[in-house]
């Protein structure tokens, strides 16, 4: 097992697992609900997002633990005659598979918690895992059902400095709006 170092490696070993168990799916990708414009996917498809993370329970030293929360949108075609129940059917095995991680043995195959094949990641709370109508329909003008599985894992990354992120270095122009400050807001 590999330690987590920041969420780009996380990121990655979910898609990749994900990836590896869903050959029936054309796109794993990173979901940014706050991108424009609205990309064009193939499905049937499962987007990642990061919606959010809170201190989490310390279980090794020297690491700073994070209880994450992700949101894995699971699409398929509304032009398909149960589209609901395929996407509910799709949503149902991803959860299996956040729930529990498959390994391959000498032995044959182990049934383990999800960690993502990381260390520093604690399994998956399988009570906090839940499964509900996604975001995504054609009463929206999706051309999509979907449904929406969403779990917390407690995530210890480990040194994120160590190597120059692939954030560092770049240049940016900040520009600041001449109505800042108290006076802007309390007209």
């Amino acid at each position: 097992m590999t330690t987590i170092t920041d969420f780009t490696a996380l990121f990655r070993a979910i898609k990749d697992e994900l990836t590896a168990r869903l050959p029936m799916v054309n796109s794993v990708s990173l979901f940014d609900p706050h991108s424009s414009p609205e990309p064009a996917i193939e499905v049937p498809a499962v987007l990642i997002e990061f919606s959010g993370a809170s201190p989490g329970k310390p279980y090794t030293a020297g690491r700073l633990p994070w209880r994450c929360r992700f949101r894995l949108h699971c699409l398929v075609s509304a032009s398909l005659p149960d589209a609901v129940l395929s996407a509910s059917n799709l949503g149902a095995t991803v959860a299996q598979i956040v729930g529990y991680r498959r390994v391959e043995t000498d032995c044959g195959t182990i049934h383990s918690r999800q960690n993502w094949g990381q260390d520093g990641i604690h399994p998956v709370d399988i009570k906090r895992l839940t499964m509900r109508p996604g975001l995504f329909s054609d009463q929206t003008g999706a051309e999509v059902a979907s449904v929406v599985i969403e779990f917390e894992q407690d995530i210890h990354f480990g040194d994120m400095l160590a190597s120059p992120p692939d954030f560092l270095p770049e240049t940016v122009v900040l520009r600041s709006h001449s109505q800042t400050g108290v006076d802007a807001w309390t007209r």
